[in-house]
């Protein structure tokens, strides 16, 4: 038999636990009439005010597609710029590349600056060939130059009434596309200033 004390027999009588979970008063129940009482940042501090509370992230809408042509050529990008998708010839595109760079400016800005420079020129140069083409034997063939260069997509940025005036040239400088007189503009405005 131990010395020990029972516990048991500590808790017994009124001056125990036993006696201090009977004395106290049970919670009120709520009633089904009577509304629970809102917890509040006021009312209880372990509830955070509103302005402490972390942002709830809005569920991500879906980006809305950006329009196109039917050639899928011409985009509308954000603040009012169209995006105007030419094939350059790859040595042309690094060329560009390095010389927007280096004047701080866009490729587009680039590209109507190389237009308005050789204007003069351009407006003759594919009439001037299909004019040539109509002293041979065969009057009505339509002589294709083959593409010696490799080309590559490139986007250039300019307002909506700037690319318009550019589809426009297209037709009447009788250029075989938007490519073809972007690429032209650019080979003799960087020849001009000096890039081979």
């Amino acid at each position: 038999m131990s010395d020990r004390p029972k516990l048991g027999d500590t808790f017994k009588g009124q001056t125990g636990l036993e006696g201090r979970l009977r004395r106290d008063p049970a919670p009120p129940r709520a009633t089904p009439d009577a509304p629970e009482p809102a917890l509040t940042p006021e009312g209880n501090p372990s509830v955070p005010a509103r302005d402490d509370l972390p942002p709830v992230s809005p569920r991500a809408q879906p980006v809305p597609r950006q329009p196109t042509n039917r050639a899928g050529a011409v985009k509308v990008a954000p603040g009012g710029t169209r995006i105007v998708s030419v094939q350059l010839d790859v040595t042309i595109r690094e060329k560009l590349r390095d010389f927007a760079a280096r004047q701080h400016l866009t490729h587009g800005g680039v590209a109507v600056d190389a237009i308005e420079a050789h204007a003069g020129e351009l407006a003759t140069h594919w009439t001037a060939d299909q004019a040539n083409q109509g002293t041979g034997l065969f009057p009505t063939t339509t002589r294709h130059r083959v593409r010696t260069q490799v080309s590559a997509p490139t986007q250039l940025r300019m307002t909506p009434e700037v690319a318009q005036v550019l589809d426009n040239l297209v037709t009447q400088w009788s250029a075989p596309s938007r490519s073809a007189l972007v690429n032209e503009a650019l080979r003799r405005h960087l020849t001009q200033h000096g890039i081979p």
